[in-house]
This record gives structure tokens, sequence and C-alpha cells, in this order.
């Protein structure tokens, strides 16, 4: 199964602490954590993982972040050949702050390079999305479903995401 991902790659920053800070306050953690997201990069990791032929189509920021991602995209055997790297942004992070007593958090999403995310880039990889059996991902979601539909691929959109929040493409798209 050819399983297409075109959407964003985030790196979640988890802070657990004894309870939520109010406003000002700074408050000791017990622990930090650092791992790969994404809603849609997490599916093609795990479709991967299942056996799936697995293509991405994301932007990277010019960091440590974003060197990471995509070795861990190539450690998971993903094809790579549209990953691409946005000229003096970050990576998309998630700084998230856990409550130990509770489980409540508090997430702040910061996209940084995915907001890069352009129609060539997509374009790029046509033959990519068309070729998938199946495409995951928000983010390219009105400009990719067309040219999916058209070559035969199921689709899902694994959130919603207002116009805002898709940058150029939101507005490329309508």
């Amino acid at each position: 199964m050819k399983v297409c991902m075109v959407g964003s790659a985030m790196v979640d920053l988890v802070a657990r602490v004894p309870r939520l800070a109010a406003p000002g306050e700074t408050l000791v953690g017990s622990s930090f954590t650092q791992g790969f997201g994404g809603k849609g990069s997490n599916q093609a990791v795990m479709a991967a993982r299942l056996g799936a032929e697995v293509t991405v189509v994301v932007k990277l920021g010019q960091d440590a972040f974003g060197k990471d991602t995509l070795n861990n995209y190539q450690q998971q055997e993903i094809n790579t050949d549209f990953v691409s790297f946005a000229e003096g942004k970050s990576s998309g992070v998630a700084p998230i702050t856990v409550d130990e007593s509770s489980g409540q958090n508090i997430v702040i999403v910061v996209p940084g390079a995915n907001d890069d995310l352009s129609v060539s880039d997509v374009q790029a990889a046509e033959a990519a999305i068309t070729g998938a059996d199946v495409l995951v991902g928000a983010a390219a979601e009105r400009i990719t479903l067309q040219r999916a539909r058209a070559g035969g691929c199921a689709s899902t959109q694994t959130m919603s995401v207002s116009d805002e929040g898709l940058g150029a493409l939101g507005k490329a798209s309508k």
C-alpha cells in the first residue's frame, strides 16, 4: 500500500509540572521530553511501521529540529524526496505543559516552516500524491484532494485547520 502525507511536521517539547502556572508565574518542572509530532507525520510513521510505502511532503526549518525530523523519517524508511527546508525559518514546535496531578495541559503550536509549504512544493510531489492509495495530512488537503481523487486515491483529513493557519496554501487554494 502506498501512503502519501502532505502536511506538517512538529517537534513536541513536553514539560511536566506539579500544577499549571498562573500568568507571570515560574514553576520548576519535574521532567522534560522531546518527541516528533504533527498528526499527519505521526500517521505516516505508523503506516511505515505497519509496512506501507510512505512518502512525506513537508517543509522543515533549517535548525536542529529539522535535521532530526528528516533523520527520523529516514530511520523509519519513509521517502523524503519531497522534504524541503525553509530558509531562515524554525521548524514547527509545540511546547506543552502537563499538570502531573490532573493531566490538564497547555499547548502552544508554533507552525514555523510548516507555513511555508507552497503550491509549488505540492505540485512537485504530484506523482507521489496521485500514485498513493491513501492520502493523509490536513495542511495541503484543499490542494491535494482533487489530484488525489483523480488518481483514485482514498483520503482523510486529520484535523481542522483555519484559513489563517494555512498561510499561503489557504489563500492559494480557495
